[in-house]
């Protein structure tokens, strides 16, 4: 009996295998004929038919088209996948929920935002937020099934937000079940992880296995991915780099409690301390700070990078990636000064065989933060965890 149940777990799970790869395949391909999918996933016709068969009933796939076979025969029927058919991805920031409807592709279909400074420390503020998005963004019609959430913090293996340093209003709540006004399935993941995600399925990291992705905004924080799949640790805490101390001169306090994190010298809100004090200005945002006056603080920024490039160097050391992509205003807006410095410091940090080995790259994605809470979702679709990832 336990021998025929363990057969059928894994017939199950190799249907649930090939039933991903097909999306994948088309996802990858836009169109596709189903002869083209199996003879990139040696799948045989029968079985390639029924899962075909089963996507067009769900409206996930349609026929669209005709592709001369380049013979005698008759022409190949094209598949793609139906363009109403779509995820939500919702992003949790500190001071604003972003909510968006992207179609199968990754292509953003609808966007909606709430902006509440006071949902960092309001649970039910909060809560108010992500329903209204949620209720904005859900009656358009369409949606799979599938939603993703990213957010600030540390999620434990049960689900548990344990730690927020940018957000503690999070604390103590239950990943799982805490959006019980959510109707669909429910991914959640740090912010860092669901970015990668999106950079590996639609920025730069599309060809990389294994790849480093940093987070430089309101918090600091590192997205790992080893051979395709998203590396948490043992504790699932790992990525924390905002948290490392940089000094040892006893300095700025951090959120965390400690002093002297990276985080209190090159996050967002540091770094805009610092160019206010320097210039005598107050300036609301990074982005509001002028471009031109970037001669006038550029010790400032080199210090930044340099800050940022010892860290790099150590990830690089530890981890041996061949991709490190940075994303955040720190690189967007000052990279012209904060680069040359943070590169230096990199490869002065690094052996020379592990630098040699990796790139750094700035990202190439906009709104990456709730792209990645929508790849989240897709990758509900398109991946069988432990199993079968993008890249395989």
């Amino acid at each position: 009996m336990r021998s025929q149940c363990n057969e059928l777990k894994n017939q199950a799970l190799i249907k649930s295998i090939n039933r991903a790869k097909i999306l994948n395949c088309i996802r990858e391909s836009k169109t596709i004929a189903r002869a083209q999918i199996a003879e990139k996933l040696g799948l045989d016709r029968k079985s390639l038919t029924n899962f075909i068969s089963e996507l067009q009933q769900e409206g996930i796939v349609l026929e669209t088209g005709k592709l001369l076979s380049g013979g005698l025969g008759r022409p190949f029927t094209m598949l793609e996948f139906c363009r109403d058919k779509l995820v939500l991805g919702i992003a949790i920031s500190p001071d604003f929920v972003h909510g968006v409807r992207m179609d199968l592709y990754g292509k953003i279909a609808h966007s909606y935002m709430c902006k509440d400074a006071a949902i960092a420390s309001d649970r039910e503020r909060l809560f108010r937020a992500v329903q209204e998005v949620y209720e904005k963004l859900k009656p358009h019609g369409g949606v799979m099934g599938k939603v993703g959430i990213s957010l600030p913090g540390l999620i434990d293996g049960d689900g548990i937000l344990v730690d927020s340093a940018n957000m503690p209003s999070l604390v103590g709540l239950n990943c799982k079940s805490g959006f019980s006004f959510i109707n669909e399935e429910v991914q959640v993941e740090d912010s860092s992880r669901a970015a990668l995600l999106a950079e590996k399925w639609f920025g730069v990291a599309r060809t990389v296995k294994d790849i480093v992705f940093v987070e430089l905004g309101t918090g600091i924080g590192a997205g790992i991915m080893i051979n395709n799949r998203l590396f948490r640790g043992g504790g699932h805490f790992s990525g924390e780099i905002g948290h490392v101390t940089v000094s040892s001169q006893g300095g700025a306090l951090c959120r965390c409690g400690k002093k002297d994190c990276l985080e209190t010298f090159i996050s967002s809100p540091a770094l805009l301390r610092q160019i206010n004090a320097a210039l005598g200005s107050s300036y609301a945002s990074l982005d509001a700070v002028p471009l031109e006056v970037a001669d006038k603080i550029v010790p400032l920024l080199s210090e930044a990078g340099a800050h940022l490039g010892r860290i790099l160097g150590m990830l690089i050391n530890v981890l041996s990636p061949n991709l490190i992509v940075l994303s955040g205003p720190l690189v967007s807006r000052f990279g012209g000064t904060v680069l040359p410095s943070m590169e230096r410091e990199t490869e002065a940090s690094a052996l020379r065989h592990c630098f040699s080995a990796v790139k750094i790259l700035p990202s190439s994605l906009s709104d990456i933060a709730v792209l990645g809470a929508g790849t989240l979702a897709l990758s509900g679709l398109c991946e069988v965890s432990g199993y079968y990832h993008i890249g395989d």
